[in-house]
């Protein structure tokens, strides 16, 4: 089916006496949860993609979710893996990344969506258990990435493996048409043809765990670890945390505990910040909060794994219990959802 969410109108009546600071000056978007009941799957889920049709995919702790507006379907994968990476193709080829398994989507007679593994396809010397938690697509190359090495397809068919030679390397990055790679023990690193090597001053991720990477302009990378932001010069190889977040953006980290693990890119040179314990920030490229989603704000569970900007709103992922949360920007409630009373009319056309 295909989706597309159309404001028509919204008419809010309401008498509320309440101040405002900067954080979601705004106002606060409307917010969606989806419950594991609704869905009828496990509570976590750890990444999401929408195909052309406007059809969006989950990746759930034990298959992948699909969702076209109205009806929830499940599309299982072998031994109930969790589906941790999700990517679509200019053909609206759906690619999945699990444990111990990745593959992609193909209908059947009926059209109905199930998985096919390439894993499977794999010879023997390359089927050690593995992780996939990201998905990379350029062209007609998919990378499947994971601690181990980066297998290879084109038009998916495989072409090989790069074998990643650092101890405890967790996640791959793919910027600036470069393969990034954090390794606990050996730091930020790069892949040069097909061997991996050491980034100039990379070492200052030794002992941290890398999250997340952007371009920031032509000779930087926006850097997140488990616990900060760094700005890094690729020339110089110098990398620093200072004044990345403002004082005001780290207070409201710091108001609970939290771990940072997922990073976007928005609109306006902004960057939405998913956190463990703390809801998702979104900040400004001077590191100032604009908008901070929590439970106060409707918000249901402010365990987040993954953000994603698309339906010109936010589309936000937790691993808790009420796990699925879709933002819409297009309307804006000037108070907390709880203090909301009076009318409240809102019509969406979905065609």
């Amino acid at each position: 089916m295909y989706v597309n969410l159309l404001i028509i109108s919204i008419l809010i009546i309401l008498i509320v006496q309440t101040s405002f600071c900067q954080i979601n000056k705004y106002g606060v978007p409307f917010l969606r949860n989806y419950t594991p009941e609704e869905y009828k799957a496990p509570e976590s889920n750890w990444a999401v993609i929408r195909d052309k049709r406007g059809v969006m995919f989950f990746g759930n702790d034990e298959q992948v979710l699909e969702y076209d507006g109205v009806n929830w379907r499940n599309i299982k994968i072998p031994k109930n893996a969790s589906v941790r990476a999700l990517a679509v193709d200019n053909s609206g080829t759906i690619y999945i990344g699990a444990a111990g398994d990745f593959g992609y989507l193909v209908p059947d007679e009926k059209g109905k969506l199930n998985f096919y593994s390439l894993f499977d396809q794999l010879d023997s010397s390359y089927r050690k258990y593995q992780n996939i938690y990201k998905i990379y697509i350029k062209g007609n190359y998919t990378y499947f990435p994971t601690n181990t090495g980066i297998f290879v397809y084109k038009d998916k068919k495989f072409q090989k493996c790069i074998p990643l030679s650092a101890k405890y390397c967790f996640y791959t990055f793919f910027v600036n048409n470069r393969f990034y790679v954090g390794s606990y023990v050996e730091g930020l690193m790069v892949i040069d043809g097909d061997s991996l090597i050491h980034v100039k001053g990379g070492d200052l991720f030794i002992h941290k765990n890398i999250f997340g990477i952007l371009p920031y302009s032509k000779d930087f990378l926006l850097i997140m670890t488990d616990e900060s932001l760094y700005l890094f010069n690729l020339n110089t190889g110098i990398g620093t945390n200072k004044d990345v977040l403002t004082e005001e953006s780290l207070k409201l980290l710091t108001e609970n505990e939290y771990v940072l693990y997922h990073i976007i890119p928005m609109p306006g040179h902004s960057y939405g910040l998913a956190t463990l314990y703390n809801g998702c920030i979104v900040i400004d490229e001077k590191g100032r909060p604009i908008d901070h989603f929590k439970k106060i704000y409707g918000l249901q569970d402010e365990i987040v794994t993954y953000l994603d900007y698309k339906l010109s709103g936010y589309l936000m992922i937790g691993s808790g219990s009420r796990a699925l949360c879709l933002i819409l920007q297009f309307i804006t409630v000037y108070c907390m959802p709880q203090l909301l009373q009076g009318s409240f009319t809102l019509i969406i056309k979905i065609t």
